[in-house]
């Protein structure tokens, strides 16, 4: 096998980007018999949800142990993956700017690594797939080495090696050790607007958390007005899959309540009503905890309303749909659009930020153990009113490392007494470098921010 780079593998060490082990498996084992000195650097933020890389990452890890190939992992930055391809890009087939735009974005962070660690070539297992492009992939590497080799000064000249690795028995053999080895073999390359099949649509509803949460009065209806700032959190989510089907079904796995009863379900019965959709079914796996302040089942409703709207070709805009949204629940409608918002009234009168104020910024959700509250018995030890400066004056006026002082969930006063382990979690967030942390919404799951 090794015969295949004679004479054409570059001096010096090698850095690899690999996207997974399958893709990697025939081009590492030869680089190994060819004796290069070879370094595999797994940078793919595009792969979503979370559980998906983590598990992709973990074959690709047993794979460089068996082989004794070291590994580099770069940083999970999935949001800035989507707002630097995913933009007005989600509905563009495989092989357009979308996947062209991937690629740089993920080649540019392995050709910095290469650059700064004394690297002499970069290339990349991107390149064995047949369902990618194999101009794009060359001009993302050029471009990308290019860029670092110019914003590094003093640091390594990296050589971009465009191989074909479908070539030479390579993809023969790739399928051998497939079998052989048990490897996970994924179904897409990763990108959630990649897994869109025919008269399917699948989803990942995010969890969201409070900036602040302020009580300010109960209504006349029985609620509350609230003010906070919704922000939603991708690496923690659900995952939603509908399909047409000649008779409604729902499976949702990691529920405990009446399927009638369940926020995709209404927000089916809905839709059916108001536009006259046919029958599906509907796939939920929970990743979101109940009882945790985290919005699961509001993120799951709109995500459905969302799904209905693609499949059917209903043509409805966001606004249309947050008002279905916001008659299933006070903070459905914020996940229609799911950028960061001002919560106001029950939760349902949202005007958007108009930036990311937690750019640069990682979030962590943590639940402690056995924990979960009733959101009526979190109000109950509630008093009202206003505070000032208020959430929209904290958060605009004041910086990130001002928060931990100025920035509160009201809930925390009436959850912490009874519930001292939320109260350790947040502490203990803080012990471990948050630049803020808090309880979100009514618990019991807590959230620190963290600097990357």
């Amino acid at each position: 096998m090794s015969s295949i780079l004679d004479g054409i593998s570059p001096e010096g060490p090698i850095l690899l980007h690999c996207c997974c082990a399958p893709c990697a498996s025939a081009i590492l084992e030869a680089m190994v018999e060819a004796e290069l000195a070879v370094t595999v650097f797994f940078s793919n933020s595009n792969i979503f949800p979370f559980e998906e890389y983590l598990t992709r990452k973990d074959e690709l890890v047993r794979y460089c142990e068996r082989l004794g190939v070291p590994y580099v992992e770069d940083v999970y930055a999935h949001e800035d993956w989507q707002k630097e391809v995913g933009c007005g890009r989600e509905d563009m087939p495989e092989r357009s700017s979308r996947c062209a735009q991937c690629f740089r974005f993920r080649l540019l962070r392995a050709a910095n690594y290469a650059a700064e660690n004394g690297f002499s070539a970069l290339t990349t297992t991107l390149a064995s797939s047949r369902w990618k492009s194999l101009e794009q992939i060359d001009e993302a590497g050029r471009w990308a080495v290019e860029q670092a080799n110019g914003g590094h000064p003093g640091g390594s000249e990296v050589l971009w090696w465009a191989m074909n690795w479908r070539k030479g028995g390579l993809q023969a053999r790739r399928c051998a050790l497939i079998k052989e080895l048990n490897f996970y073999n994924q179904q897409y390359c990763g990108c959630e607007y990649s897994m869109r099949k025919e008269n399917t649509v699948v989803m990942y509803p995010p969890a969201k958390i409070n900036l602040g949460l302020n009580v300010l009065r109960k209504r006349e209806d029985g609620f509350h007005d609230i003010e906070t700032l919704f922000y939603a959190v991708p690496s923690l989510c659900d995952r939603l899959e509908v399909s047409k089907s000649d008779e409604f079904r729902a499976d949702v796995e990691g529920a405990n309540w009446p399927m009638e009863k369940d926020l995709c379900v209404r927000a089916f019965r809905l839709m059916q009503e108001r536009y006259g959709i046919g029958n599906v079914t509907l796939s939920l796996r929970k990743h979101i905890p109940a009882g945790a302040g985290l919005g699961g089942g509001s993120a799951d409703c709109a995500f459905t309303i969302k799904a209905l709207n693609s499949l059917f070709g209903l043509g409805l805009s966001e606004e249309e749909m947050m008002e279905c949204a916001g008659e299933l629940g006070s903070d459905c409608a914020f996940f229609i659009k799911c950028a960061p918002q001002w919560g106001e009234g029950k939760g349902d009168i949202l005007t958007p930020l108009g930036r990311d104020i937690l750019k640069g910024y990682e979030i962590r959700v943590e639940i402690p153990e056995g924990e979960s509250i009733n959101t009526a018995e979190a109000y109950k030890g509630i008093t009202p009113g206003a505070k000032a400066p208020s959430i929209k004056e904290i958060i605009c006026e004041h910086g990130i490392d001002e928060w931990k002082e100025l920035l509160h969930n009201d809930f925390e006063d009436s959850v912490f007494p009874d519930h001292p382990a939320i109260r350790a979690l947040k502490e203990d967030m803080y012990e471990r470098g948050a630049v803020y942390a808090s309880m979100s919404g009514s618990g019991a799951a807590v959230f620190g921010i963290f600097k990357k």
